[in-house]
């Protein structure tokens, strides 16, 4: 957002807004650079007369909600796009691959996906432990806890998971240590362990790319849409509520019953048609 302050309109950066939240940032980072930074220092320039009014006098969340955040599950269509880009020798494709394919594989928050280590993965029963998120302030790590008591879960993996899985743990990094973990699955250039908003990131960068050469609007997704069409996918395979709600470290049933309320037009056209 790179505007002269007296041509600045509130659509910019309501604009801005929307673009950081499809970049994975959450809302509540969000309002922080907003009613923190953007807002006061535009109040400023109201008092000093070089402004008439505050563009930035709006709420958030008329904007950016928490749903939002969360984004709709990819369509069919844009699903197989999607995996078959991830399939190309490119830079972009070879850095980020294994990131998505293991949210997408598993269903996981990103701040989970970042805190996964090696010791997180079982593979001789075939499951990964979700136990922890990672959390980023400024330069400093921390895990946390999951979302709710029934966030911590084992997730079974899949065939077509596992050699995916095989190779991120031969990458796994050794060199950073964090409350005595280490081997994390996915990290930065510098050496530290990935943040739950730059996987968000490099989800926005990889379908940018995507959208260019097909013209499809992954745009309108986040990197958690990617959790929503494991949700769905399990959904229309004919898995219970029950485990699908386990798997998804739901808290209530009612928030996986929710995911029905998102399965798109196509799909539902598609289970029709294997109607007999």
């Amino acid at each position: 957002m790179s505007k002269n302050i007296r041509t600045l309109k509130t659509s910019a950066i309501k604009l801005w807004t929307v673009q950081k939240g499809k970049e994975g940032k959450a809302v509540s980072t969000i309002n922080s650079y907003l009613t923190g930074l953007i807002k006061p220092a535009l109040e400023m320039a109201v008092e000093d007369e070089l402004i008439k009014r505050n563009p930035a006098s709006f709420k958030l969340n008329n904007v950016v909600n928490k749903e939002s955040d969360k984004g709709r599950a990819l369509t069919s269509s844009e699903l197989a796009i999607f995996l078959e880009y991830l399939k190309r020798d490119c830079p972009v494709c070879n850095r980020n691959r294994n990131l998505m394919l293991i949210i997408l594989g598993l269903g996981l928050r990103a701040a989970e996906t970042a805190a996964l280590t090696v010791n997180d993965i079982d593979l001789i029963n075939n499951e990964v432990h979700i136990s922890k998120q990672l959390i980023q302030y400024k330069n400093e790590y921390s895990f946390q806890s999951t979302k709710s008591e029934s966030g911590d879960r084992y997730i079974p993996i899949t065939d077509d998971l596992r050699p995916v899985i095989e190779e991120a743990i031969l990458n796994a990094n050794y060199d950073y240590m964090l409350d005595g973990k280490t081997g994390f699955l996915f990290s930065n250039r510098s050496g530290k362990p990935i943040s739950r908003n730059s996987i968000g990131k490099r989800y926005w960068y990889l379908v940018r790319e995507i959208d260019k050469e097909y013209g499809t609007k992954l745009f309108e997704t986040s990197v958690h849409s990617l959790r929503h069409t494991f949700c769905s996918n399990l959904v229309l395979s004919g898995i219970g509520v029950k485990t699908i709600q386990y798997v998804m470290g739901h808290k209530n049933a009612s928030v996986t019953l929710d995911i029905y309320s998102h399965i798109s037009h196509d799909q539902i056209h598609k289970e029709f048609k294997s109607l007999k």
